[in-house]
């Protein structure tokens, strides 16, 4: 990936023109559309049936989970993001005020660490596990979008 993404910064950057610049671009969305392909058709699952998590308000472990379990494990996450990014934003306001720092400067440096920092020990615990095309995938994807 950086092989490609180091000297295409490099050429945006010296002043290519912009067909250079969209002609660039589509290269690189190519390329990135060849490797996702090349990578979902050379690996298997990513998780076999039997590596399943069940769910956690699930407390009968013996039979599938019903519909109320799965509702109510729904909102309780929902809720807790919500609230998540409630006290983030509160906290990101909180400290720029203290620090004098503008709040918009602030959020764009630790939002992006924020959001990305469990991707990424989701990518590190994949690979001690063996499963390396996930934890590719889960990084890749993420720098992508």
């Amino acid at each position: 990936m950086f092989l490609v993404l180091f000297p295409a910064g490099i050429l945006l950057g010296l002043g290519v023109p912009m067909g250079g610049r969209i002609a660039g671009a589509a290269a690189l969305v190519l390329g990135y559309g060849v490797y996702a392909w090349r990578t979902a058709r050379g690996s298997g699952d990513a998780q076999d049936d039997d590596e399943l998590k069940p769910l956690y308000f699930d407390f009968s472990k013996d039979d599938p989970p019903n519909v109320g379990q799965i509702v109510v494990q729904f909102v309780v996450s929902l809720a807790a993001i919500v609230a998540g990014a409630e006290l983030f934003v509160h906290e990101i306001t909180s400290v720029s005020k203290a620090l004098g720092i503008g709040t918009l400067v602030l959020s764009l440096v630790l939002a992006p660490l924020a959001t990305e920092l469990p991707e990424k020990l989701n990518s590190v615990l994949w690979v001690r596990q063996g499963k390396d095309a996930l934890a590719m995938g889960n990084i890749t994807g993420a720098l992508v979008f």
